[in-house]
């Protein structure tokens, strides 16, 4: 039983190691493709989709 617990354990450490690394990965990602990918669809005009929103907030603040 002790050498079955030791081998499970083993797995979940590992599976847990690989699911932090995988939204490390997500996270970084996410980071790049909101904050510094320019977007060439139509409402993004080669601005970030972060830039695109803060915009959007400013022309309506604008038109308040």
């Amino acid at each position: 039983m002790d050498e079955t617990y030791i081998k499970v354990q083993g797995i979940l450490k590992d599976h847990f190691r690989a699911v932090e690394t995988l939204q490390k990965d997500l996270d970084e990602w996410l980071n790049y493709f909101n904050n510094e990918s320019p977007h060439q669809r139509k409402v993004c005009y080669g601005r970030t989709p972060v830039e695109t929103l803060l915009g959007g907030k400013q022309v309506r603040v604008e038109k308040i």
